[in-house]
């Protein structure tokens, strides 16, 4: 669930598509659901470093900057 909330899911929308779903956003919920988007994207930057694509990781680190800095705000 984290990996398509991260991916593809705008962070304001994260409690509409879990209401869907038929679950509620918690602040435990939204903890975990943070910690491993952090997980998958720091992964996902080590394999872009791996294969040299410098682009994808630049990218990376700025998805995982903003995942950072909503979870602080909240």
């Amino acid at each position: 669930m984290s990996f398509i909330l991260v991916n593809y899911v705008a962070r304001p929308r994260w409690e509409h598509w879990l209401h869907t779903y038929g679950a509620a956003l918690t602040p435990a919920l939204e903890r975990r659901i943070s910690w491993y988007g952090v997980y998958h994207l720091v992964n996902e930057i080590n394999q872009f470093y791996l294969e040299q694509r410098q682009d994808a990781v630049q990218h990376t680190v700025a998805r995982l900057e903003a995942l950072l800095a909503n979870a602080a705000e909240a």
